[in-house]
């Protein structure tokens, strides 16, 4: 939504900017509906491996994300095998935490790590932006991750400081507890 007000408000200013963004938002719409059928497709029993990789599904999100920015996104990707429910949870919760870039920090770098580890796997999202006092954040979003990985067993941790960017960090328990770390 926030790519489409850019393109909508750089119409008269920047053509070239906003048909950009409008393919970009095309082609985002377009890898959305595909992952929503795989997502459907794959069954949806608990417990089952979704198909497809948690990393590479990141990766398409990342450099979409780096292109319609113009920011600096480093990331480290593990590829845990994840059921569907937990393969969402971290897509999700990547898609809310660069929707908040994009709309607050003022970053110029975005880090992301997803590791496998002894207990689960962990989602590391950090940026230098902005921050924020995160006790006086209000809005939906944090609350959405919190709640959704809640249902999974899992947990989000959130630090940031006006002037010192923000650290997202979501884990999730997986069925298997000791198998290889990433």
């Amino acid at each position: 939504m926030v790519l489409a007000e850019a393109a909508r408000a750089g119409l008269a200013d920047d053509p070239g900017r906003s048909a950009q963004q409008l393919r970009s938002i095309e082609s985002t719409a377009r890898e959305n509906l595909a992952e929503a059928r795989e997502l459907v497709g794959s069954g949806g029993s608990p417990g089952q491996v979704a198909a497809g990789s948690v990393a590479s599904t990141l990766r398409r999100v990342l450099d979409r994300f780096a292109e319609d920015t113009g920011l600096t996104v480093a990331a480290d990707l593990a590829d845990p095998e994840c059921d569907q429910q937990t393969r969402i949870a971290l897509l999700r919760c990547t898609q809310e935490s660069l929707a908040n870039v994009r709309k607050h920090a003022r970053a110029s770098t975005v880090g992301v790590v997803l590791a496998r580890l002894p207990y689960g796997v962990e989602l590391e999202i950090t940026d230098d932006g902005a921050g924020f006092v995160v006790e006086e954040s209000n809005g939906f979003g944090l609350d959405g991750m919190r709640k959704r990985l809640a249902e999974l067993g899992g947990r989000l941790t959130v630090t940031s400081s006006v002037g010192d960017g923000t650290r997202i960090l979501a884990t999730v328990p997986l069925a298997g507890g000791t198998e290889g770390t990433a």
